[in-house]
C-alpha cells in the first residue's frame, strides 16, 4: 500500500513540474514575441490619372502632360491646368 502512495505522490509532482514547464514556456514564447520586431507591410497607392482633356490627365493634385512629338515622349507635371495646357500646345506646334 505504501508503493501505491508513493506512486500517486510521483505522478503528482510530475504533473505539478509538468505544469509549471508548460506555464514556463508559454511565458518565455510571450515575451520572445513581444521583442521579435513588428514589421507593417506598405503599399504604396496607385496613382490614378483621370484625362482632362488630350494628352492631360489629373491625379487629384497636380496635372500631367504626356505626349509624343515625332517619336519623341514627353511627359511633365505641373501644378496648374493653366500651365499644362500651354506646355502641351508648344510641343504639339513643333
Amino acid at each position: 500500500m505504501g508503493g501505491k502512495i508513493h506512486r500517486r505522490k510521483k505522478v503528482l509532482r510530475d504533473f505539478v513540474l509538468s505544469k509549471k514547464k508548460f506555464i514556463i514556456y508559454y511565458i518565455n514564447k510571450l515575451l520572445n514575441f513581444s521583442k521579435m520586431k513588428k514589421t507593417t507591410t506598405r503599399r504604396q497607392q496607385v496613382t490614378t490619372y483621370v484625362p482632362v482633356s488630350d494628352n492631360i490627365y489629373h491625379d487629384g493634385s497636380s496635372y500631367r502632360v504626356r505626349v509624343s512629338v515625332n517619336g519623341t515622349k514627353y511627359s511633365k507635371n505641373f501644378s496648374s491646368k493653366r500651365k499644362a495646357v500651354q506646355f502641351r500646345n508648344e510641343l504639339l506646334a513643333r
